[in-house]
């Protein structure tokens, strides 16, 4: 009969995390466990679910190795702590445990696990919209993983280096490393946190553009991925945006009960930075079902979270007659993603100005209307991807409804819904549809 130690461990290399994890705690609490099995308990803990048992773990392994001079593995444990905590927006907890690793691997030549150091280095760069500095990082950070013999950091760098790409206007070059770096992510050859990083990365990015079909593909091939390795760490961030797009595809049921379950896990797992942006989509679901008071109270949670909920929540003050608040809210919201060069901000704009479009011209606010109708349109131009191009169909449309031009505005309401229907968002399809119906 195999001992609890190995049947934990066999347990992990199958990974039905659950098991393992049963396992080596029998182990822990009869006669403790070496700084490698915590390592692995810890390691475990996280992908069966359980994120504080994993910390604690991994925190008694990061003492065990510095008690063995064991500087490196300590520094390894230190990194994945640092982590976790900026994850959980714990930023003193993160800046204390990634000094801990800088200090132990100071006296160490170049090894794998300094590569990591660089990814760090390049999602700083990026969270602080420094997306040229992101981009120069990541690719120093990728040659070095290279060289080292690091895989998971190369890819993890390509991700950023492709969100930077993204970022600063060359997203077709910006995709193409995203795919590569995913691609690699389902290969079965990373480990699972690099692995998970990389999709939501790239699903994220996705998302961003407008680009649905390809969101949609990871997304799927995601969700395959975390299946068939038992993974119950990170689903929480994929099922947002699976939710996102099952909402538009007007599965509204699926939608709201995936992001629900996302606001279960994030907060379950301490990723309060995501935790807003599903409520976000809650809020969303429920405004489309006519749900007005769900709606409000999903939002309210999401701002909770630090997320504006917008443009839900200025069509929901919309959808109250609350007219002038409507216009105040989509206003503060696109001043928040003021026109620059970078992509990211133009695409948020480009999401953001269909709801002012449709506030505009409730107040009778024709100018307004109009500029939004604009840029919307030399947005469509440059991402050319459907969900824009719908979207300045539809508002130009609308324009010349308001502007009381319905035989121009027939034609262009018919090209929008069309488009709306042939990407398969019937909601979107059926408000462009009402519209043509009034031309």
């Amino acid at each position: 009969m195999i001992s609890s130690l190995e049947q934990g461990r066999d347990a992990a290399g199958r990974r039905d995390w659950p098991e393992a994890r049963e396992a080596l705690t029998a182990v822990d609490r009869a006669e403790g466990l070496t700084p490698d099995d915590l390592e692995l308990l810890g390691d475990v803990s996280w992908w069966a679910g359980e994120p504080e048992s994993a910390s604690e773990a991994m925190e008694r392994a990061f003492a065990g190795y510095e008690s063995e001079g064991r500087s490196e593995d300590a520094a390894r444990v230190a990194v994945y702590l640092a982590y976790q905590a900026s994850r959980a927006m714990a930023f003193a907890v993160a800046a204390g445990w990634a000094a801990q690793a800088g200090r132990l691997l100071g006296g160490f030549p170049a090894s794998p696990l300094h590569a990591w150091t660089g990814v760090f280095a390049a999602a700083g760069e990026l969270a602080e919209g420094r997306f040229e500095q992101g981009l120069e990082q990541a690719e120093r950070t990728i040659e070095l993983a290279r060289e080292l013999g690091n895989n998971d950091a190369l890819y993890v760098a390509m991700g950023f280096k492709g969100m930077a790409e993204v970022f600063a206007g060359r997203w077709k070059d910006g995709m193409a490393l995203l795919d590569e770096a995913s691609a690699a992510a389902l290969s079965g050859n990373l480990e699972l946190r690099a692995a998970s990083d990389v999709l939501c990365i790239t699903i994220g990015a996705c998302r961003n553009l407008g680009d649905l079909e390809r969101a949609g593909q990871w997304a799927d091939a995601s969700e395959r991925w975390m299946r068939r390795n038992g993974s119950g760490g990170y689903p929480g961030i994929c099922r947002v945006h699976r939710a996102e797009l099952k909402m538009l595809h007007g599965h509204w049921f699926e939608a709201e009960q995936e992001a629900r379950q996302a606001c279960d896990e994030l907060q379950r797992f301490h990723l309060l930075d995501a935790v807003g942006m599903a409520q976000s989509a809650i809020g969303d679901v429920r405004l489309r079902m006519g749900d007005l008071v769900g709606a409000a109270e999903a939002f309210d949670r999401a701002y909770e979270f630090g997320h504006d909920g917008q443009p839900g929540l200025a069509k929901l003050q919309l959808a109250r007659g609350e007219v002038e608040e409507a216009q105040r809210s989509i206003a503060r919201a696109l001043a928040a993603a003021a026109p620059s060069g970078d992509l990211s901000d133009r695409a948020a704009r480009g999401r953001l100005l269909p709801a002012q479009v449709e506030i505009a011209l409730a107040a009778g606010d024709l100018d307004t209307a109009r500029a939004a109708v604009k840029e919307l349109e030399t947005i469509a131009a440059d991402f050319e991807r459907p969900l824009f191009k719908a979207g300045a169909l539809t508002a130009r449309g609308e324009l010349l409804l308001g502007e009381h031009k319905a035989v121009e505005a027939s034609p262009i309401l018919g090209r929008s819904w069309r488009l709306w229907q042939t990407n398969e968002l019937p909601y979107e399809a059926a408000r462009a549809r009402l519209r043509y119906a009034e031309a």
